[in-house]
């Protein structure tokens, strides 16, 4: 079998989901190198999403996909950070893949080590002997470890510069540079030695972690680096995608799962693989068929109290709290972020509160408060003057756990039976489950779009043709004007002067004209708080519309479709049709 990668992701590739945008971005800055057209970026993200996985993907499909651009890759997990042996690591790691890749794909150098490679640079008389070879080994011998590192750094660049060969550096984990330390304990600026590094036009360097604020705050967000790199995001699996991972898992795994709780899972997930793969795995263990809400919730609390999802949580947050702590309060912190709900604005008088509760300064206050941020246990804004909770659901809900238990001493066994009693409390109905993910394909498919011209007919009720804007922005929007209450619009998408608005309705009977017209009393309002020259009423229904009301959309210009339309649309731009429920 053909080989596909150097470092073998972690995820099954028959689970591998989605991310083609993301892939396709990684891609472009490889490739692009060739061109001199890539800078230095950072994909930032919240953990657990997956960012190691994409980057091993890429490296792999620049590695044997393509002959012009070498590929690097380096990940700081687990790694030996004192300067000495990090920097032979380092450098073994970058000759390994060069000679690997530029000696026609020879993968045996991928187990050689440092010596070998530095006598194979000397003896193939490569051009860069003196500025990588000699001067590595001088530092060796003199014991000048700071040199030692800073050539590992630069090597890369050195190589691409000299020889005008592009290569492409994938830093994983990189937040970790911030932890290297000479042998005597002490600080070698190991970022600043990335400063020359990063900045060929040769040698882009492309770099990830776990700690997203860490990231955009101490790494590219201040000191040598700063503003040095582009930011590219990744969020979780769109709910579409979210649902199809839950059943290619639960496949796997040979559980069976409804179409209504794999969309249900995503959300509840926010689309966090880490998420969906952990609770299905669970319901597994268990032996419980996820068909209905009952099951879902056991599967999500179990693993949330005692499986996957606990543990890496559980260590998230216990290396905050176990960690250096002069203030002697960092588990009364966690107690008091864990009245906040998900995204809720952490208030400046709450934060004085605390410290003055706290016994602490004002300075001393906002300290912790950087430092959860630094934790990703909150998020910080853009002035790093403010704070909200978390926008991770279990996340958020774990921390509440993390105190019944650790603080207060309360048995899992309660604590789950406490939790599975909350999540019946709030379950939904079947049928919103369905809505839910027949809003979330149509928000998808409307990302899809590229100004295609299509026949309205066909699609949308119309007899004009209809031109499918290439939107900037799609999503829920909860709308205001002034004095009048506030409309959910279902799905809404956006760009210069227009916007489509979209009603989704997947009830069993046909819209009439009265809910017709309530959606365009919602339109009304939705044109004011959007201010754009052209808005687009789009109202779906599975179950389709009365006559009278057909005839009301067609005379005043409103796109309507029933389920076997939009099936159509979804399948002409390659999605799935709606789900059978």
């Amino acid at each position: 079998m053909r080989r596909r990668y150097i470092f073998t992701p972690a995820c099954p590739e028959e689970l591998f989901t989605d991310r083609e945008d993301e892939l396709a971005t990684l891609w472009r800055l490889g490739a692009n190198a060739a061109l001199r057209r890539t800078t230095s970026t950072a994909l930032i993200g919240l953990r657990r999403l997956g960012k190691t996985e994409l980057f091993k993907r890429i490296h792999g499909k620049l590695f044997f996909e393509q002959d012009e651009v070498v590929p690097i890759f380096f990940s700081y997990q687990g790694q030996n950070l004192t300067t000495g042996p990090l920097a032979g690591t380092y450098l073994r790691e970058f000759l390994r893949q060069y000679f690997a890749f530029t000696e026609h794909k020879e993968l045996s150098f991928l187990r050689k080590g440092l010596d070998f490679l530095l006598d194979f640079a000397e003896d193939t008389g490569s051009p860069f002997v003196d500025w990588i070879v000699d001067r590595y080994r001088n530092a060796r011998c003199e014991g000048d470890t700071g040199d030692m590192l800073t050539t590992a750094f630069e090597a890369p660049r050195t190589v691409a510069d000299a020889l005008e060969r592009p290569i492409v550096v994938f830093l994983d984990e990189f937040e970790w540079v911030l932890e290297v330390r000479n042998r005597d304990g002490t600080d070698p600026s190991a970022l600043g030695k990335y400063q020359v590094a990063v900045e060929s036009m040769w040698c882009p360097h492309v770099i990830t972690g776990s700690a997203m604020t860490l990231i955009l705050r101490d790494v590219i967000g201040a000191g040598p680096l700063y503003g040095r790199f582009f930011t590219e995001y990744i969020r979780g699996l769109h709910p579409v995608y979210g649902a199809e991972l839950a059943r290619k898992v639960a496949a796997f795994n040979e559980v069976s799962i409804s179409e209504e709780m794999a969309g249900h899972l995503a959300e509840r997930t926010d689309g966090n693989p880490f998420y969906v793969r952990a609770v299905v795995s669970q319901a597994a263990r268990l032996g419980v068929r996820l068909d209905g809400p009952g099951e879902l919730n056991r599967a999500i609390a179990t693993d949330l109290i005692r499986g996957a999802i606990y543990s890496e949580l559980w260590q998230q947050v216990t290396h905050f709290v176990m960690g250096q702590n002069q203030y002697g309060v960092r588990s009364e912190l966690i107690t008091f972020l864990a009245e906040y709900p998900m995204g809720a604005r952490i208030e400046e008088k709450d934060m004085q509160r605390f410290g003055e509760q706290a016994g602490l300064a004002a300075v001393e206050t906002r300290a912790l408060f950087a430092a959860l941020a630094r934790a990703d246990l909150v998020e910080e804004d853009s002035l790093r003057i403010g704070y909200s909770a978390v926008r991770d659901p279990l996340l958020n809900e774990f921390l509440r756990l993390w105190v019944r238990m650790e603080r207060e001493g309360v048995p899992r066994r309660t604590l789950l039976r406490e939790k599975l009693q909350e999540y019946q409390r709030r379950v939904k109905r079947m049928d919103d489950f369905k809505g839910y993910f027949a809003e979330r394909l149509v928000e998808l498919l409307m990302t899809k779009w590229r100004d295609e011209v299509v026949d309205g007919e066909m699609y949308f009720g119309v007899v004009e043709e209809v031109t499918l804007p290439h939107f900037i922005e799609v999503g829920k929007e909860r709308l205001k004007v002034r004095e009048k209450p506030a409309v959910e619009m279902d799905v809404v998408g956006w760009r210069m002067g227009e916007a489509w608005v979209i009603e989704s309705r997947y009830w069993k009977d046909k819209m009439g004209l009265g809910e017709v017209q309530t959606f365009e009393e919602r339109g009304e309002v939705a044109r004011e708080a959007l201010k754009v020259d052209e808005m687009r009423l789009w109202y779906f229904s599975k179950a389709g519309f009365t006559e009278e009301a057909k005839g009301h959309m067609r005379e005043r210009g409103i796109l309507h479709s029933d389920a076997e339309q939009l099936d159509d649309l979804l399948q002409r731009f390659g999605l799935r049709k709606l789900p059978e429920m």
